[in-house]
């Protein structure tokens, strides 16, 4: 799941034009480039050093009130957090929940808040998280490569299954 057209990340780059930070002739290109890259507005705006991470973090907070998280920074405990799903004992079936909607647990909070990162934030995914895990979802907007991470994350608990 990256390229969504008309989504949260598409919202993004407009609250960026509506800033004054990138130009209409930018924003056009960057929606035009992630159709073609099948990838996220906001790694387009990275890739091509049209905004940086602060600026997009700035206007995630700002005008969506969610923080956004580099995935290249990020860490997670995946082993805590299937435990939440009940499903520690499928972690392929949680592996491919997560890249089938573009979201990854980072970590627990509190006794009751989870916070995870998005491609594409969204209140079903949202729900169905909270739905499924109990918990209150703190969702943050990803950028980075989502499928490197879920691969790098859960290589080790993959391993460990088919043992």
């Amino acid at each position: 799941m990256c390229y969504s057209p008309y989504g949260f990340q598409w919202q993004l780059a407009r609250k960026l034009l509506g800033d004054g930070l990138i130009t209409e002739k930018q924003f056009g290109w960057v929606c035009q480039r992630a159709k073609k890259e099948d990838d996220t507005h906001a790694n387009v705006l990275l890739k091509w050093r049209i905004a940086t991470v602060e600026t997009l973090a700035n206007a995630c907070e700002r005008h969506f009130k969610i923080p956004l998280v580099d995935l290249a920074q990020a860490q997670t405990d995946l082993k805590k957090t299937a435990q939440l799903f009940g499903i520690l004992g499928s972690i392929l079936l949680f592996k491919r929940f997560c890249a089938d909607f573009g979201v990854i647990p980072l970590a627990l909070r509190d006794d009751v808040s989870l916070q995870v990162a998005m491609e594409e934030p969204s209140f079903q995914i949202t729900n169905q998280m909270h739905t499924i895990s109990g918990r209150k979802i703190q969702t943050c907007l990803s950028v980075g490569n989502m499928g490197e991470m879920i691969e790098h994350a859960f290589a080790p608990l993959v391993e460990e299954e088919v043992r």
